[in-house]
C-alpha cells in the first residue's frame, strides 16, 4: 500500500512539475512577443523619423492593390462570361430577359451597343448612332420597370428567342425578333427590333422597342 501511494505521489509531483514548467515556458513565449513586437516598434518609428516608408501604411498599400487587382481579375471575368453568353443573338435574348426579370440595369446595358460599337458598325455616324442607342436602351430599361410589367416579368419563365438572322449593310443582324416568354400559362412577347453582330463575334442590341 505504501509503495502504491509513493507512486501516486510521484505521478502527481511529476505532473506538478511538467505543469509549472509549461506554464514558465509560456511566460517566456509571451515576454519574447512582447520584446520583438517592442523592438519593431521602436525599429518602425526610428525608420519614419529618417524619411523611410512606414511598414504599416505600405502593407495597408499593398493590400490595397492586392484588393483593387482581385476586383479587377473578377470583373473581366464577368465581361468575358457575358461575351460568351452573347456568341448567339438567342443568347443575348436571354441575358436581356434575365436582366429585366431580375431588374439588374448594368447587366442591361451591358447588352447594348457602346461607342466603340457604333464605330466600328457604322463609321462617321457612330456618335450619332451612340445617342440614338442610349436613348433606345434608357426607353426599354424605363418600360420594363414599371410596376405591372415588373410583377408580370418576376412570375414569368423565358421559352424562345426568334430571332432571325440576315447579312445586311453593317454585317450580321437581326431585325423584327422577339423574346417568348410564359406567364401565368400564357405566352407573352418582348420585341427585338434591332440585334448587330458586334467586331468580337458576339450580339447586342440597337433598338428593343418598335
Amino acid at each position: 500500500m505504501a509503495r502504491r501511494e509513493a507512486a501516486a505521489r510521484a505521478i502527481r509531483e511529476q505532473e506538478e512539475q511538467a505543469r509549472r514548467e509549461q506554464e514558465e515556458r509560456s511566460r517566456r513565449e509571451r515576454e519574447e512577443q512582447a520584446r520583438r513586437a517592442e523592438e519593431e516598434e521602436r525599429a518602425r518609428r526610428a525608420a519614419v523619423e529618417q524619411g523611410a516608408p512606414d511598414p504599416e501604411e505600405a502593407r495597408r498599400l499593398a493590400e490595397e492593390l492586392e484588393r483593387q487587382d482581385a476586383e479587377g481579375r473578377r470583373r473581366r471575368e464577368e465581361v468575358e462570361q457575358l461575351r460568351e453568353r452573347r456568341t448567339t443573338p438567342e443568347g443575348l435574348a436571354q441575358v436581356m430577359f434575365e436582366a429585366m426579370r431580375d431588374l439588374k440595369g448594368e447587366l442591361f446595358q451591358a447588352c447594348w451597343l457602346d461607342a466603340q460599337d457604333a464605330q466600328h458598325l457604322f463609321g462617321p455616324r457612330g456618335r450619332e448612332q451612340t445617342q440614338l442607342v442610349q436613348r433606345a436602351c434608357r426607353a426599354a430599361w424605363d418600360a420594363h420597370r414599371v410596376q405591372r410589367v415588373q410583377d408580370e416579368l418576376k412570375r414569368s419563365t423565358f421559352v424562345r428567342a426568334e430571332v432571325p438572322t440576315r447579312g445586311g449593310r453593317h454585317g450580321a443582324e437581326v431585325q423584327g425578333g422577339q423574346i417568348v416568354y410564359r406567364v401565368d400559362g400564357e405566352e407573352k412577347t418582348i420585341p427585338l427590333t434591332h440585334l448587330y453582330q458586334v467586331k468580337d463575334g458576339s450580339w447586342k442590341a440597337a433598338r428593343l422597342l418598335p
